[in-house]
């Protein structure tokens, strides 16, 4: 996460979820061409085999942006709590935590309690793609 402009000349806040280790992703070669909505042992392979999936480490490219910002990246504190630097900063973000929202504006929760059914779809879509993608893996 990062401190950034915000909306109407506020403070921001960007947070960015970074996995902890390496992942195999789809990575198409060909314009269009979309192998998830059939996948094959073939469309499964590396890029140097033929395929169309890559790793990626996100924590590699984290300390690239580290290393462009000459300074650490913050990180959330388990329960997701922003952390201790951030409140320290006296940066405020949405209202005070005087209601334990964790400082965030009751328009922003609304709006996350809105999206949250979205957002359980999406995770569990996401399961199912990968789930199908590594039966279709050639080991």
């Amino acid at each position: 996460s990062g401190l950034m402009g915000g909306r109407a000349d506020t403070m921001g806040l960007a947070i960015s979820i970074v996995s902890k280790v390496p992942e195999r992703v789809w990575y198409c070669t060909k314009k269009g061409y979309r192998p998830w909505q059939e996948p094959s042992k073939k469309n499964t392979k590396l890029i140097s085999e033929g395929g169309h999936t890559k790793w990626f480490d996100e924590r590699a490219i984290m300390a690239q942006v580290e290393r462009r910002l000459k300074q650490p990246v913050l990180h959330l504190q388990d329960d997701m709590a922003l952390p201790e630097e951030i409140k320290r900063s006296g940066a405020t973000y949405g209202e005070s935590d005087k209601d334990g929202s964790g400082g965030a504006s009751k328009e922003v929760r609304d709006r996350v309690e809105k999206l949250r059914p979205t957002v359980e779809i999406l995770a569990e879509l996401e399961v199912k793609a990968q789930k199908t993608f590594l039966r279709n893996l050639e080991f």
